[in-house]
């Protein structure tokens, strides 16, 4: 029972500092909606597939037309930054595939990597792209020696050339990659010798290191902000860093209990200085993920348990929500989209759109053949 009071007064807590709309809401009279589209990442049956959606405030369908991504074997990575998003597959020839795809202009660059090794060891650790730029992050053993580990960035102009790129050697292991401004922010750790974090940065002008920064230990993982700056995620806090300097812009701490748990999540999505991204839960609720919106200008998080907006019966029998996939907001209508896994077939999953705090109110569900991973407007 204290469990679950202390659960709603972080939500309550949460909803007093976010009542600001950044677009249109249900109560405002005379508000029709905007007609909108939605492409659908999702896996299904051992691939990643998309579904085209059309949609306005009020209903939602499903689009019968084939979109323009081609199904590919479902990614060993994923990288995302605004409509693109980059997917490495390995191939049966110890080789890998290499696809960015841009959903604003439903246009796609594949190409094969790591040919030129023939290392059925090599593993990929994480990828990134830039709009000039292709990265991945890799491990290479050696034969009774340490595995190496290689930054691999390849040129964008004509990814498919066999020297058309570079290797990085590092000495540390490389976790995560982070694109942005020119720059890739490199998450490393020191397993060999303190355990501690840090940030490597690859300058993509001068192609070569040009800072380290010590993140100490803890680091769950990086990410780029609204601003095109590096949130670092601990799980007691999370600091912002500047991707010109390195210096830290801002640090902010959580209290006991209300831990946003970014670091868990191994999806989000930004819009402004929000994030809507599923959050890790064991608390007052039954589903290991749950809706959250994080508000970097209030510092507060409003959590969307299913249970305050759909009935027991919505939950387990009419929609079968087993667990939350991804999270994303329509701007133009001021809806939140809420991804899940059905419950009895993990197969198959649905889409749930809701109205935000502070008037939270289910919309719609859309049952899929396959469970969301991504949304993009189109």
């Amino acid at each position: 029972m204290k469990t679950y009071y202390a659960f709603f007064m972080l939500f309550a807590v949460a909803l007093i500092g976010c009542s600001k709309s950044d677009g249109p809401t249900n109560g405002d009279v005379g508000i029709v909606g905007f007609d909108v589209g939605y492409s659908l990442l999702l896996s299904k049956q051992g691939a990643l597939a998309s579904s085209l959606l059309n949609a306005n405030l009020e209903t939602i369908t499903v689009n019968p037309n084939d979109g323009p991504f081609e199904n590919i074997p479902t990614p060993q990575h994923t990288y995302r930054d605004g409509s693109e998003m980059s997917f490495y597959t390995k191939n049966l020839n110890c080789s890998g595939e290499f696809t960015r795809f841009d959903f604003d202009t439903d246009t796609s660059v594949s190409f094969p990597v790591f040919t030129d090794i023939g290392n059925c060891g090599l593993s990929v650790i994480g990828i990134a792209h830039s709009q000039n730029f292709f990265f991945l992050a890799y491990e290479l053993p050696q034969d009774g020696k340490e595995d190496q580990f290689f930054i691999r960035i390849v040129d964008a102009t004509d990814p498919e050339e066999n020297s058309n790129f570079i290797d990085i050697l590092l000495d540390k292991r490389p976790l995560q990659l982070v694109s942005s401004k020119n720059r890739l922010f490199i998450l490393v750790v020191d397993e060999a010798v303190t355990g501690k974090y840090s940030i490597i940065v690859f300058d993509t002008g001068t192609k070569g290191l040009v800072h380290e920064k010590n993140l100490g230990i803890d680091v769950q993982k990086i990410v780029k902000d609204h601003n095109g700056d590096i949130m670092v995620n601990y799980p007691q806090l999370h600091s912002v860093i500047s991707s010109n300097t390195l210096a830290i812009i801002s640090e902010t701490r959580y209290l006991d209990g209300k831990e946003t748990k970014f670091g868990n999540s191994p999806v989000g999505y930004f819009n402004g200085n929000r994030l809507y991204y599923p959050m890790e839960t064991d608390i007052a609720t039954i589903y290991p993920h749950i809706p959250a919106v994080y508000d970097f200008g209030t510092k507060t998080a409003i959590l969307y348990l299913y249970e305050n907006f759909l009935t027991l019966e919505e939950r387990q029998f009419e929609f079968g929500i087993g667990d939350t996939t991804m999270v994303f907001y329509d701007a133009k209508n001021n809806l939140i989209l809420i991804g899940y896994r059905k419950k009895a077939d993990p197969n198959l999953g649905g889409l749930l759109r809701i109205k935000p705090a502070p008037d939270s109110k289910f919309i719609d569900n859309t049952d899929l053949d396959g469970v969301p991973q991504a949304v993009f407007f189109r």
